[in-house]
């Protein structure tokens, strides 16, 4: 399974935590970078983790719309693995 983190600098501990969920790989887009809007979503990806505290509305608004259209799903948090792992939990 591979899964796609949207935001956030120093993601180490969200890899972290969702290889321990299963993900065998993990892709990262900071979200900083101006054409990082303009990204496709890969279509192995089969999770998204959006960290809220630092993506731009409209960056988000894209990753929704599109994973909807792929029928990935999308788990917003923060950027702490504790917040993420009672969020993959469910």
């Amino acid at each position: 399974m591979t899964a796609l983190i949207v935001g956030g600098d120093n993601v180490d501990g969200i890899k972290d935590e969702l290889v321990a969920h299963g993900m065998r790989k993990v892709r990262h887009w900071s979200g900083r970078k101006h054409g990082d809007k303009n990204h496709v979503i890969p279509l192995d990806v089969e999770l998204i983790v959006v960290l809220v505290n630092y993506v731009n509305h409209s960056l988000s608004v894209k990753v929704k719309k599109e994973a909807k259209r792929l029928r990935v799903p999308v788990i917003y948090s923060k950027n702490s693995r504790h917040s993420l792992a009672a969020r993959v939990s469910h």
